[in-house]
Order: structure tokens, then sequence, then C-alpha cells
């Protein structure tokens, strides 16, 4: 279990302190050394207007009441229902990053979740895996086993893309993809969450779009 050295009630975080690791399209993750074994995402503050909602947002999208933390909101909730399905039992093995709450910082508000390593450093996406042409046969397999995961569990994907799933052997010796971020009932009404059937077909969706990015010979390999 990961050592959790505690802040003060109401301690706001300064970045500074912390050790960006990882920018995305809208989110910055950090280390910070009083949260081993965690991660905090922020918003990107230069894309985000002085009422908390992304300024590229369409006008009917300002009157979301979560604004631009909207998508920490989706992967919270996913995050609640899937400890809700499995309460009572072991959680240390989710094929998506486990969430351990969330912080007060210097870029507001920000989302703690937990650190996938990759021996010293982190996971590689899947992305970076394919960039520097190190995708191989075990990670199609792992790519297989964690979607057999998702279907299981009935984890809802909102956009889960190649480069929001990462790949560890630090917990499975095997290797096992992980679910950084994209996942959450995306809709407005949550079709997926309430029908297992209307989920598995999501989920091929996201199987053909993550497939059409491995290698060709690997995947002449695995229909061979």
């Amino acid at each position: 279990m990961t050592t959790f050295t505690p802040f003060l009630a109401g301690q706001e975080i300064d970045l500074h302190d912390c050790v960006l690791v990882k920018s995305g399209r809208t989110r910055n993750v950090h280390e910070h050394e009083a949260l081993p074994g965690l991660l905090i995402k922020t918003l990107q503050p230069e894309l985000v207007d002085r009422n908390g909602y992304f300024k590229a947002y369409a006008r009917w999208k300002k009157r979301r009441p979560h604004g631009a933390y909207f998508a920490f909101r989706r992967e919270v909730d996913e995050f609640i229902v899937l400890c809700r399905r499995l309460y009572g039992r072991d959680l240390s093995s989710l094929p998506i990053a486990r969430i351990h709450g969330l912080v007060l910082t210097s870029a507001g508000l920000g989302l703690v979740v937990e650190r996938i390593p990759n021996g010293d450093g982190l996971a590689p996406t899947m992305l970076e895996l394919i960039g520097e042409d190190r995708f191989a046969k075990r990670h199609l397999q792992a790519l297989e086993r964690f979607l057999d995961r998702c279907r299981e569990l009935h984890v809802v994907f909102g956009d889960l893309t190649v480069n929001n799933i990462v790949y560890s052997e630090a917990r499975d010796p095997r290797g096992e993809f992980v679910a950084i971020d994209g996942f959450g009932e995306k809709s407005a009404i949550p079709i997926h969450r309430w029908s297992p059937f209307l989920n598995d077909r999501k989920i091929e969706r996201v199987r053909s779009r993550l497939l059409a990015a491995v290698p060709v010979r690997l995947k002449e390999e695995a229909a061979a």
C-alpha cells in the first residue's frame, strides 16, 4: 500500500514544489515528494478562463456546471461505480488508474491518481511503444487481456486512445495495460453504464481503434 504523507486540511500545493512529468492536450501531470506512488493531474491554466471553462468551448458548453473539470468528474464517477461493484474486494489490479482524491493546488483543483510505474520511471503509453518500434506480440496479448478485463468489470470508456493507456510489468509479470485517462460515461444519458450489451459494443469499437494503430506485421501474426 502506498505510504501517504497528509497535508494540512485546506493546504494548497504549490506546483513549483512539484516535478512536471507530462503534459497532455489539456492537462499537466505532476509528482510531489510527499505523495510517493501518486501523481497530480491539473488543468493547463492558459486554456481556462476566469470562470473555469475552457476558452475554446462553444457558448452552449459554458453552461456545464463542472466546466473544464468535466473529465475529472467522469473519472471520479467511474471509479466510484467500480468500487461499489467490487465492494469488499481487492482493488489493487484495476484496469484503470485508481483515484486517491482531490487536492487544492496553485493551478486550481488537482486530481490525485495512482502512478503506474515502469522500473524507476513512468510506464510508457501504447503510442510511445508503437512510435519507438517497441510494440511486440506480448503487448498485443496484454492489450487483449486489458479489454477482456474491462468487459468483465463493465468499465465505461469516454475517449480511450493509444495515448492514454500505458504498459507496465510492475503489478503483473506477464505485462498489462492500464487506462490512465479516457474512462467514464461521456453520454448525457448513461446508456453504456446501464447496458452491458451496449458497453461491450463500445469496447469493441475501442478495440478496433486501438488495433488500427498496431504494426501490420503483428496483426498478421495474430491472425495466423
